[in-house]
């Protein structure tokens, strides 16, 4: 488990003991009474007097880093309470905002590794902090976690560039011709886009002189250059988007009709997750269903059809077709077990 939950479980086994005890534990009897609940919820034996001092000073700061916790330590003593008795950081909670918070919760938690999401490590640690013990055991949401592709970490420094409108110098090395030496190429960043855990970012490159997608897994370095981005290139990003499939995309080519064919038992799963918004059904009959989509083709579209095999089939264009049998021609002889 993440620091930050077990910090969040802490903080509600501590609002617990307070409330269960007006006349105040000392700092041992805090940490014997929570190490005792992290041992039976979590399997962690023991935990420092110096933690347990910091969760109170975090929930006594106001929101959002903390919960105003009114903790005292009581006159005289050196046992520690609520001043108001009938305080709770999960007071203000309904048990119907509890449900949806969980829920929440479960969904927020798989954004906040991206950058510029770093404010939701607190936020989540807060809001968990609210709720009751059952975010804490296991979740009714679960999520695909693909491995991410490297480059990542230059997200946030390139969308700084865009808010301060900076222009920057890209140290970047393209796949197909890796004996190439790094290139440095003069960009104006426009905006990012993740596709299948890969970013990518559609810039005007002033070394090239054109409208340009780069991904961010071949950037070797970056730096700022100079100010002033040359938005006259920049894209509408939805008029960009809508009509491609994925990242690729070449402006020269025009939006094209594709029709295609499912078979009766995979159309279903085509008909509830449509391979492009303007897919439309033009006819159907007891061996599948034929449709069509306007997009201008590329690699993902490619990849996204042979992806469910002998079960859809591109009718026209011609050319297209032509270009996927010869991909499944190539797939055939890679595959093709020689006969002895």
């Amino acid at each position: 488990m993440s620091q930050n939950k077990l910090a969040a479980f802490r903080y509600r086994v501590l609002d617990e003991l307070f409330r269960n005890y007006p006349s105040g534990l000392t700092i041992n009897e805090l940490v014997k009474k929570v190490s005792e609940k992290l041992f039976e919820f979590h399997g962690i034996t023991s935990i420092s007097p110096r933690s347990i001092n910091s969760d109170i000073q975090l929930m006594r700061r106001d929101p959002p880093a903390g919960f105003a916790a009114p903790i005292e330590v009581a006159y005289g003593t050196s046992r520690y309470r609520y001043s108001d008795p009938a305080f709770s950081i999960m007071k203000s909670l309904s048990e119907a905002d509890i449900k949806n918070i969980e829920q929440s919760v479960q969904v927020l938690s798989q954004f906040k590794e991206l950058p510029h999401f770093a404010f939701l490590e607190e936020m989540l640690m807060r809001i968990e902090g609210s709720v009751n013990q059952s975010i804490s055991k296991e979740g009714a949401l679960y999520f695909d976690h693909e491995p991410e592709a490297k480059g990542g970490h230059w997200v946030t420094p390139i969308l700084n560039a865009i808010q301060f409108d900076l222009i920057l110098e890209i140290n970047y090395q393209s796949f197909q011709d890796r004996e190439e030496k790094d290139k440095l190429r003069k960009v104006h960043p426009y905006f990012l886009k993740k596709y299948r855990t890969r970013w990518y970012l559609v810039a005007y490159v002033e070394t090239t002189d054109r409208l340009e997608n780069l991904a961010l897994d071949r950037v070797i370095s970056l730096e700022p250059c100079g100010t002033g981005i040359n938005k006259a290139y920049k894209p509408d990003p939805h008029s960009f988007y809508n009509n491609i499939i994925g990242v690729t995309h070449f402006q020269d080519s025009p939006l094209t009709e594709v029709v295609l064919k499912a078979g009766r038992k995979t159309w279903p799963f085509i008909e509830s997750l449509p391979l492009h918004h303007s897919q439309e059904v033009i006819s159907e009959d007891k061996t599948g269903v034929v449709f069509r989509i306007f997009i201008k083709p590329n690699m993902e579209f490619e990849a996204l059809v042979l992806r469910y095999g002998e079960n859809v089939e591109v009718l026209e264009p011609r050319d297209l077709r032509q270009m996927m049998a010869r991909r499944i021609e190539m797939m055939h002889d890679l595959y093709e077990v020689k006969k002895k």
